[in-house]
Parts: C-alpha cells; structure tokens; sequence
C-alpha cells in the first residue's frame, strides 16, 4: 500500500507532532540505542537522532525507506551518523544489538493482524535490554470498532505539495468488521495542478486490525514481556474508553 503514496506520507502526517515529545521523553528516560519498527519515512526517527540518540529504523517498503534515506542525506552529519536504516519484517527479524527502547509508531502495529502482532512482539521482546521497554501507540480500539460514521466519504485534508505546489485532496471511507476486529479503509488521493487541469487520483485500500487492551496483555504475557503503563494520548493523561489513543509501555516479565 504505502508503495503508492509513499510521496503522501509526510503530507497528510505533517500536523502530528504531539507523539515526537512523547516519544522523545520516553527515549531520554530509558536510554538508548533505540529501533523503531515500521518507520516509515523516518518522521519519528530524524527528532530522535537531532535530539541525539541512536537510532535504528526498519521497514518493508522500500518506498517508504527511499524516503526516509533522502531526508536523512539532508541532515547534518552528526546526526546521519546516529541512524540505521534497514529493510526487514517487523514480524520476523533478527538483528544483533539489543535496544533500551523499541518504538511501534501511530498506528503501525494495526497493520498486523493478531498472528502478526504476536510475531511481533516476540521477535521485539528477544531485542530489548533487560531493563528496555516497547512502546506502541494505537487509535483508541472502543472508537475503532464504533460502527456510526461507517460508509461515510470523509474530508481528512487538504495540502499543498511543496515539491510541485499541488493541490492534495485526501479522503477516506470504511467500515468496521466487529466480529473480525477490523475496519476495512479506503483512502483517496487527489492530486490538481495549482493552475487547473487534470486530477490524478489513487486510491489504496487497507485494513487496520485492532485490538483491546486485555487481549493485548495476553498476548505480552504470552511473549514474556509486562504491561509498565497506559495513557490515553501524548500528554500522559489516563486511558478511558472516550480517549483519542492508547498508548502502552511495555516491559520484560
């Protein structure tokens, strides 16, 4: 999927910056190296170099990681010299250092499905330091599996892409599967010339698997890892229900 609007990303995410200072602190208070798992386009990666720790960024789309490669080559050296990017499964991957904090970013962990997670989260637990933590950070799941705005064609943004000063249209529509745990998303993007002509359009279809807090306790316990703590967005406040996110620090058992 991301193979298709990967030049969309850093767009459509430009206004998310609430989760860097979260993840930053949480970096400082546990130390480093860090590895971020899904890392995209290096949107939490680059702060968490600037800011001066080392990082590793690992992903499977080689798009996405294009991406990322080019931001970094803007960066001061000092700061490319504290990154590591490499291509691999977050599902499935094996690497030789061991991290004081692993990092599954905004919603990354939904693209897994509960097999995945599990996969996932076991390869992650065999990476950390005795004292390491993984954070990962989700739509609140009671607010995914809501059914009421199901099939409506949203307005999520509009932008202008500074490469090619286009007017980007984003839009959405999905639907939730309760019983599977998924809502299945359908994203369009509009793409116009700034002095008029022909829209491109593409679209991407996709599916985010959630989980609730409980069923992923089971699946730590079943990793060897331990729930530390849960907030219910970037500024520590408490997770409820009505909450915007869920976010959980997760330690060895």
């Amino acid at each position: 999927m991301y193979e298709d609007i990967s030049k969309y990303y850093d767009l459509i995410h430009q206004g998310l910056r609430d989760d860097i200072v979260f993840v930053i602190k949480l970096a400082t208070s546990v130390g480093d190296p860090i590895l971020e798992l899904g890392c995209g386009t290096g949107r939490l990666i680059l702060p968490l170099a600037r800011a001066g720790h080392e990082i590793t960024g690992l992903d499977n789309s080689a798009a996405m990681l294009e991406v990322a490669r080019h931001h970094i080559e803007a960066e001061r050296a000092k700061v490319r010299q504290r990154i590591r990017l490499i291509s691999g499964d977050m599902t499935s991957f094996q690497l030789e250092e061991r991290y004081g904090l692993i990092v599954i970013g905004h919603n990354t962990l939904m693209h897994l499905t509960r097999q995945q997670v599990e996969s996932c989260l076991y390869c992650a637990r065999h990476h950390l330091k005795p004292t390491g933590q993984l954070m990962l950070d989700v739509d609140n799941p009671v607010m995914m599996a809501d059914p009421s705005d199901d099939e409506f064609l949203v307005l999520e943004r509009t932008a202008v892409e500074s490469a090619t000063g286009n007017n980007i249209v984003q839009m959405s529509s999905s639907w939730v599967d309760q019983q599977a745990q998924t809502r299945h998303i359908t994203w369009i993007f509009d793409s116009s010339p700034r002095d008029g002509g022909s829209i491109r359009r593409t679209v991407v279809n996709t599916d985010f698997h959630y989980l609730f807090a409980h069923q992923l306790e089971m699946i730590f316990d079943s990793c060897g890892l331990v729930l530390k703590d849960i907030f219910g967005d970037y500024d520590a406040s408490p997770y409820s229900e009505d909450c915007p996110r869920m976010l959980m620090v997760v330690g060895l058992s």
